[in-house]
C-alpha cells in the first residue's frame, strides 16, 4: 500500500442497519443511504471548489496537497468495518463513521479508534439522531473518537466532512 507518505482518503463508514434507513423510524429522516452518499459527494465537490479557489486570498490553506478522495463503505458486520478501515490505513486522513448500535458495546471498534489515533488519523463519529435522548446512554466507542456529531440528521455527516476538509487543507 504505497502512498508516498500522503494520506488523502476520507473513509465514510456506516454500520449495522444503516442500509435500511428508509424503512426505519421517521426521526431518521426517510432518506436511503444512496441519497445520503450522493448529498455528501455534492457537498464534498462544492467545498473542495470553495477551498481551493479561496487559496489565493487565504495563506492558511495548503493548496499543494493532493486532492482528497472519499470512500464509502456500508456493512452490517462488525469485522468488515475493521477490515475495510485497516485495508486503507496508510492512505487515510480521516474516518467519518456511523457505527450504529455498535457504539454502545463494541470493544473492537473502540480498539480500531485507538489504533487510528495512534496513526494520526482523525475519527469523527456521527449519529443521525441523538442516542442520548432515546435512553441509550452508553456510548462506548465515542469515548475514543476525536469528536462526535449527533442529532443533526444527515447534516451530521456534512458537519464532519466540513471539519475534515478544514483540517486536511490546514
Amino acid at each position: 500500500m504505497e502512498n508516498n507518505g500522503e494520506k488523502n482518503k476520507f473513509l465514510i463508514i456506516n454500520g449495522p442497519n444503516l442500509s435500511m434507513l428508509q424503512y426505519r423510524e421517521k426521526f431518521y429522516g426517510g432518506y436511503n443511504l444512496n441519497e445520503i452518499e450522493n448529498k455528501i459527494k455534492e457537498r464534498f465537490e462544492l467545498k473542495i471548489e470553495h477551498i481551493t479557489s479561496s487559496t489565493i486570498s487565504n495563506n492558511n490553506i495548503n493548496n499543494k496537497k493532493k486532492r482528497p478522495e472519499i470512500l464509502f463503505y456500508t456493512t452490517n458486520i462488525e469485522g468488515e468495518i475493521l477490515n475495510k478501515t485497516y485495508e486503507h490505513i496508510e492512505q487515510t486522513f480521516g474516518l467519518i463513521i456511523n457505527p450504529g448500535a455498535l457504539t454502545h458495546y463494541s470493544y473492537s471498534i473502540l480498539d480500531l479508534y485507538n489504533t487510528l489515533r495512534n496513526n494520526r488519523i482523525y475519527i469523527i463519529e456521527v449519529h443521525i439522531t441523538n442516542p442520548l435522548i432515546r435512553g441509550r446512554n452508553n456510548l462506548l466507542t465515542t469515548t475514543a473518537a476525536d469528536s462526535c456529531i449527533m442529532g443533526f440528521g444527515i447534516d451530521s455527516y456534512f458537519l464532519a466532512l466540513d471539519y475534515l476538509l478544514e483540517m486536511y487543507y490546514k
